[in-house]
């Protein structure tokens, strides 16, 4: 059998931006991987930060480090707090899915809230660190056989 490796962290992005999205509806603030130019405080930015392959004989895994940070005003400071709280709070409380991937452990590296260089705006920033290892068969696909196109006699590749 041979281990396709496959990247983790574009599916926990979009399994953990999906998470945030639905807890955070309710306050109607979005949820980025990339900031729109038009975007208007508060919002929660999503971000992979590293991916680093832990894998053994058998199994392809990997720890995935990925920053959440929420921005808001700075007399929403306190909120700022408040929502970096709920986000840690949600990642606790759900079984995140990650197409592709088993969700093995999640660890929070680093949970802080400054002022930014941007006047009058705080942002609350944390690391979560998640290990996950792939659940779908990654054995090498079945062999490709070429057979005649019945319209015009080329071959085609089939699997």
């Amino acid at each position: 059998m041979i281990l396709i490796n496959k990247s983790a962290s574009a599916p926990l992005l979009r399994a953990v931006i999906s998470l945030l999205s639905t807890g955070f509806a309710e306050e109607n603030i979005p949820v980025y991987d990339v900031v729109p130019a038009e975007a208007e405080l508060p919002f929660v930015v999503v971000r992979a930060m590293s991916e680093v392959e832990d894998s053994t004989k058998t199994d392809y895994g990997s720890r995935v480090q990925i920053e959440i940070s929420n921005f808001a005003e700075a007399r929403e400071s306190k909120t700022v707090q408040e929502r970096s709280s709920a986000v840690i709070s949600m990642l606790e409380e759900s079984d995140l899915d990650v197409e592709g991937f088993y969700l093995l452990s999640a660890e929070l590296v680093r949970n802080d809230c400054a002022e930014t260089d941007v006047d009058n705006v705080w942002s609350g920033a944390i690391t979560v660190e998640f290990s996950v290892q792939e659940s779908e068969d990654t054995t090498t696909p079945e062999a490709v056989t070429p057979q005649e196109d019945e319209d015009d006699g080329e071959e085609v590749l089939e699997g």
